[in-house]
């Protein structure tokens, strides 16, 4: 998770958004959805601004599978229930 280096190789893994040279912050972004999102669903803290993070982190990873033509099913699916979580109704 703390790891500059992981991050700007994370973020370079994203050319077809145009990142204008913000690789590690775009990566550093990533990492925290990933990280930090997924612990507060877990625990159920802050879960509609935690599953927008991971849906759209899950966004950008259906672009990339689709843009390099590998499987895009799993992060498909993880982005569409992030969107359930996000648009869930309070009762």
């Amino acid at each position: 998770m703390f790891n500059p280096d992981k991050w700007a190789w994370l973020g370079s893994n994203m050319p077809f958004l145009n990142t204008g040279g913000m690789a590690t912050f775009w990566g550093f972004m990533a990492a925290f959805a990933e990280f930090f999102g997924g612990i507060a669903l877990v625990w159920g803290l802050l879960i509609r601004p935690a599953a927008f993070l991971i849906a759209c982190t899950m966004g950008v990873a259906v672009m990339m599978h689709c843009a390099k033509g590998e499987g895009y099913a799993t992060p498909l699916i993880y982005m569409l229930f992030a969107l359930c979580f996000m648009f869930r109704s309070e009762e």
